[in-house]
């Protein structure tokens, strides 16, 4: 998908505002459309466009824009669409939270590319320890169907989140994700069968500090088996009217070492 011309558009649209003060009003319905890609090669990367509903109103006052949804705890359902090239993703999800802080949800993944159809599954439920930290389990099962194979994969997760009110800054926001994953794979060539299992464990944390509802700096690092991922980035949200802000982050990989920058813009349009 060739991302020079959405890059203009969203260069243009932006100067076609001038600055303005903006009331941090309530919202349940936000909608997003974005594009993400490499200084590396600018004209190569995705294009996605998201909508989510919430059944209570979601808070943005006083707290981190990124996180009002996380911190509001609310029901909703929404649905996210991603695309380049030949590939696209798309996912339908929910969740209900009951007025006692427990929580249940779902997700229905499709991806479709020009060598298999690849459907995903997923349930989860939890529990809002306070108004800042949730713990849950999540099971997903995947299935990836080629002509003459067909890989089903089963993986087990233990995530948490939880923010930390500052007194000089907004606050940190901190998650990890433990995950175990199993795989079996069976194909058919040349009248033989083959089958293998595979199973692997890895763990993902992140880090967010915002110094104000806007600004925030991040490190990522992820591990799994012997093969290790960490980034640090930084991002701001722009507040261009009531209901319209434009998400900017910028993303440096540390290991393994590249050369390039990880660019994200986002429209946002929170109703």
């Amino acid at each position: 998908m060739k991302l020079t011309v959405p890059l203009v558009a969203f260069t243009s649209l932006l100067s076609s505002f001038s600055a303005c003060a903006v009331n941090n009003d309530s919202y349940q319905h936000q909608f997003g459309v974005g594009t993400s890609a490499s200084t590396d090669d600018v004209d190569d990367g995705f294009l996605s466009a998201n909508y989510r509903y919430y059944f209570t109103a979601v808070d943005q006052q006083t707290v981190p824009y990124q996180l009002s949804s996380f911190l509001a705890q609310s029901s909703n359902v929404g649905g996210n669409y991603l695309t380049f090239d030949d590939y696209s993703r798309f996912v339908i999800d929910g969740r209900y939270v009951d007025d006692s802080k427990w929580f249940v949800g779902g997700a229905v993944e499709a991806i479709d590319n020009s060598h298999s159809d690849d459907n995903f599954y997923t349930v989860q439920g939890g529990y809002f320890l306070n108004s800042t930290t949730s713990i849950y389990g999540e099971y997903t099962y995947g299935n990836n169907s080629h002509s003459n194979s067909e890989l089903d994969l089963n993986n087990f997760s233990l995530i948490a989140k939880t923010f930390l009110p500052l007194e000089h800054t907004q606050g940190v926001h901190f998650s990890a994700r433990l995950e175990h994953a199993r795989s079996s794979y069976e194909s058919e060539r040349d009248g033989l069968n083959y089958d293998f299992n595979n199973s692997s464990n890895s763990i993902l944390l992140n880090s967010d500090c915002y110094f104000t509802q806007a600004w925030s700096v991040g490190a990522r690092y992820f591990r799994r088996s012997d093969r290790d991922l960490f980034s640090v980035d930084t991002a701001y949200t722009w507040r261009v009217t009531d209901s319209f802000s434009v998400y900017s982050r910028i993303q440096k990989y540390i290991e393994p070492n590249e050369d390039g920058l990880v660019i994200d813009l986002n429209l946002i349009w929170r109703l």
